[in-house]
């Protein structure tokens, strides 16, 4: 089998037909399907796995393929690496926000004898303080109604319009 570069991907060339399709398809490349049935891929995660597992007809890169499969499985590599940091990362931080002290949360006792919390059983906390402003309303009014009038409406509102329409 020979592994070709073309039009930003990697297209499998066989030799064998039928144990390099299966090999092919075992690594996750795809079809075109019908005329051509150009096996390829973008992920450089299939030609590792052909690396690993080779075919019975050998395995063979172009010059142009290998450097393209070189740069991308950098790039992949230090995704990995990227992503292990960011697993652990997760681990820990998951691990930290469960302490009260670093989370600020604290734990829910239920008085006993009792079915249900009520306001007096919860400690004090902040009353909420909201900070949004209700817009104007527009200063053109419908017509008919008096109703105002928005950018979406001409001359009268939606109601009356659509009132006016089904009179008709």
């Amino acid at each position: 089998m020979r592994i070709i570069w073309n039009n930003e991907r990697f297209e499998a060339e066989f030799s064998e037909f039928q144990t390099d399709l299966e090999s092919v398809k075992s690594a996750g490349f795809r079809t075109d399907g019908p005329p051509g049935w150009t096996w390829h891929t973008q992920r450089v995660a299939c030609l590792n796995y052909l690396r690993k597992n080779r075919p019975k007809s050998g395995l063979i890169i172009t010059e142009v393929a290998l450097q393209k499969f070189n740069q991308l499985n950098e790039k992949a590599e230090q995704k990995a690496a990227l992503k292990k940091q960011f697993q652990e990362a997760n681990k820990k931080a998951k691990k930290q926000s469960k302490d009260p002290e670093i989370s600020g949360l604290t734990e829910l006792v239920i008085p006993e004898g009792k079915i249900w919390i009520s306001r007096e059983d919860l400690s004090p906390s902040k009353e909420f303080v909201g900070t949004f402003t209700r817009p104007e309303p527009p200063k053109e009014c419908c017509m008919i109604c008096d109703d105002p009038i928005y950018f979406y409406e001409h001359l009268i509102c939606l109601w009356c319009e659509k009132e006016s329409e089904n009179s008709c």
